[in-house]
């Protein structure tokens, strides 16, 4: 452990006792090491060339005249030589060190591919864009003069040593002896075991980095905005028997259903070294079909583990209508009930092959997306379990399968307070949807909330049956939604893992629209009917805690797909948008963000005027919100080709509940505009044939306001 700053040298010993740490270095200058890192730092100078060309346009002849003119303009130095550059349909390019050469044509596509294959794990036979040239001439500074040579001294604690601009605290039990350099090495003259809590938490946030670089790896290697800009994705870490022990800060509403997704791999397909197993039936451990999950196990010396895990959004995998989210209201004005067949490939867990990767990535309409973000998935669970193995290996077996039994059991236990902090009671909450595309009737959403003692159980019995549209969720959603109220209840730093459900109860009734069965449409049950089942699970929990629990926020995930082709080349895109927060008792409610069961980005207008036939015109917050709430968002889609576009939103017809006030918030609103500038008013779910030139636009509900009763 190195002790920087001022104060670092009070604490370090201290810190290192609870982490176990064998050492503790005290710089001669550890007060002032930032400003001699700058005395010391090289001088720079950067040139960066904007190329963006497609490998078709490049010769050897451009390549050269490049290089040359950008070395010439960083001037002299030691020279680093960086060619930024991605396959066509990535947005995040990789840096290829050529400052040993200038190289051909060729040899860039080589060098590329090398790079992508040495970082994701494979190469692809796409074109290759060359993004950017960067040129860093570096000099060295002026040489300055070290310290003088310190004689040897050693202390043994209790005692302070003080130094240029900061003081070391040596405590009992520990000893410190001055190197050479002038730094004093502190080491432990007394065993002293580690605190197990700081273990247990060091492990909790090495495996969660594990998670999000599994997530950084699968957003840089994909090809579809959906994932590469919006993030929709999560990865997360299990063991041997399929306990979640840590999900990244992705996607709420995977928190309770990728767990099933493991289960359902384990339970169907053998497990080896080298099989990867993807899946997307959300009748058998998926959500709705363009959620896809891929789980590959980690074995370690022959024996299994682990397993790593992500599921991405694919934004179209087939079905009836570009993008997968099919809605009843067609764009030929006919209405008609829908099924799990209507909306895309499904797959139950499968071992990932030729074959079963070629039939999924032919059910899409844009096939070469399907396949470059499948390809990136699998190259975030070889991440994920590269980078499990060497934690292993490094720290040990029986240390991290006791840390593992304690990170478990730590959630638990912060669980199990938080419950019994709440009094004990029965309470009940129901909201409603708007309606299923097909009836305009709206649909309640009823729970019961029983907190007894340490535990609780999130009733859905009472929920009405699966419905003729696409608003029927499967049980992992109900689980989900209340994975993430009662982790926002009990604080962000409680930790994501299977430990956390252990006091929590969740019932649903098979064949209901929280708990659907085949061939019920699901697909945006995952999507809408999600974010309901969280309104009313807040909406008893505050009864319980007032103090605690906000309004309702804008309740969808105001989802926008459409598609098309130009030039004979098909184009899908997905995006939801955000709406306005709840107010609550810690102030207004936040505008313009992606709430609850979605923590998506939105699709900058860049990106995706770049990508599809499309311009954004307007993208506002609402011009009004209700109270306290938070406002909505406006955003208006002019197409320069005809497309089918989808809606479906929800809080469409009233605005989201508030708390406290029987004030709800601002409604959404679909509109149609015409060339010739007609407004048409629009269903909260339809589907609709646009001609170019016309225009979507899209108002996002606002959030509830909130009183103090």
């Amino acid at each position: 452990l190195v002790a920087f700053g001022g104060a670092g040298g009070l604490h370090a010993c201290g810190m290192a006792d609870a982490l176990g740490c064998a050492a503790v270095i005290f710089p001669v200058a550890s007060g002032v090491l930032s400003a001699e890192g700058i005395l010391h730092a090289p001088l720079e100078r950067g040139v960066t060339r904007s190329i963006f060309a497609a490998e078709s346009d490049w010769t050897d002849a451009d390549i050269a005249a490049r290089f040359a003119e950008a070395i010439d303009a960083a001037g002299q130095g030691d020279l680093q030589v960086l060619a930024d550059c991605r396959y066509a349909g990535q947005t995040h390019a990789l840096a290829l060190d050529l400052s040993d050469r200038v190289p051909t044509a060729a040899e860039l596509r080589a060098a590329f591919d090398a790079a992508h294959q040495a970082r994701y794990g494979h190469a692809m036979t796409r074109s290759v864009d060359w993004v950017s040239l960067r040129v860093f001439a570096r000099q060295h500074p002026p040489a300055f003069s070290e310290s003088a040579a310190q004689d040897a001294a050693r202390r043994v604690g209790p005692c302070a040593i003080p130094s240029y601009g900061a003081t070391l605290w040596l405590p009992a039990g520990w000893a410190a002896e001055r190197l050479s350099t002038g730094d004093w090495r502190c080491t432990r003259i007394e065993a002293r075991p580690p605190d197990p809590r700081l273990a247990i938490e060091v492990f909790r946030q090495q495996i969660a980095s594990i998670a999000e670089e599994m997530g950084e790896t699968l957003m840089r290697a994909a090809f579809s905005a959906n994932i590469k800009e919006r993030r929709d994705f999560s990865c997360a870490l299990f063991d041997a028997d399929g306990q979640m022990l840590a999900h990244a800060a992705h996607i709420p509403v995977h928190l309770g259903s990728t767990p099933l997704s493991v289960r359902a791999a384990i339970d169907a397909v053998p497990m080896r070294p080298g099989v990867a197993v993807i899946l997307n039936d959300p009748f058998a451990g998926g959500t709705h079909l363009p959620d896809v999950t891929l789980v590959t196990p980690v074995f370690i010396d022959d024996v299994l583990r682990f397993f790593v895990a992500n599921r991405a959004h694919h934004a179209d995998v087939g079905g009836v209508s570009a993008g997968s989210l099919p809605s009843p209201r067609r764009a030929d004005g006919t209405v008609r009930p829908l099924t799990i067949d209507d909306e895309g490939i499904r797959l139950p867990p499968l071992a990932l092959d030729d074959a079963v990767r070629a039939r999924f990535v032919a059910a899409s309409r844009v096939p070469h997306e399907r396949e470059g973000d499948l390809q990136a998935q699998e190259a975030a669970n070889r991440h994920g379990a590269a980078r499990i193995e060497a934690l292993v290996r490094r720290v040990g077996d029986a240390a991290i399968a006791t840390a593992s039994t304690g990170l478990l059991d730590y959630a638990e236990r912060r669980m199990r307070a938080t419950l019994a902090a709440l009094p004990d009671g029965i309470y009940r909450c129901v909201d409603a949807l708007d309606d299923d595309g097909v009836l305009d009737t709206p649909i309640p959403i009823p729970v019961t909330l029983t907190i007894q003692g340490d535990a609780a159980v999130v009733d859905f019995m009472d929920a009405p049956d699966a419905v003729a549209g696409p608003l029927n969720a499967v049980r992992a959603i109900a689980i989900s939604a209340t994975f993430y109220c009662f982790r926002c209840l009990a604080g962000a730093d409680l930790p994501a893992n299977a430990g956390l459900m252990r006091p929590i109860t969740v019932r649903t009734r098979p064949g209901s629209i929280v708990d659907a069965r085949p061939p019920a449409a699901v697909s945006s049950g995952n999507v809408e009917t999600s974010q309901r089942l969280v309104d009313v699970i807040f909406g008893a929990l505050a009864q319980a805690a007032p103090d605690r629990v906000p309004a309702a926020s804008c309740g969808s995930m105001n989802n926008v797909l459409f598609g098309g082709a130009v030039d004979g080349r098909a184009f899908v895109h997905y995006e939801t948008l955000a709406g306005g927060a709840g107010a609550g008792p810690q102030g207004p409610g936040a505008d313009g963000v992606h709430v609850h069961m979605t923590n998506t980005l939105n699709t900058p207008i860049e990106a995706l005027e770049q990508a599809y036939p499309v311009r954004i015109e307007r993208y506002a917050l609402a011009a009004s919100a209700a109270g306290n709430g938070g406002r909505g968002v406006v955003r208006v889609y002019r197409f320069e080709t005809d497309a089918e576009v989808t809606l479906m939103g929800e809080r469409r017809r009233q605005g989201a509940p508030g708390s406290g006030t029987e004030t709800r918030g601002e409604p959404g609103r679909h509109q149609m505009i015409r060339v010739d500038g007609t407004v048409l008013d629009l269903p909260g779910k339809c589907t609709v044939a646009i001609k170019a030139g016309e225009a979507i636009r899209v108002q996002t509900p606002g959030g509830g306001p909130w009183s103090r009763l």
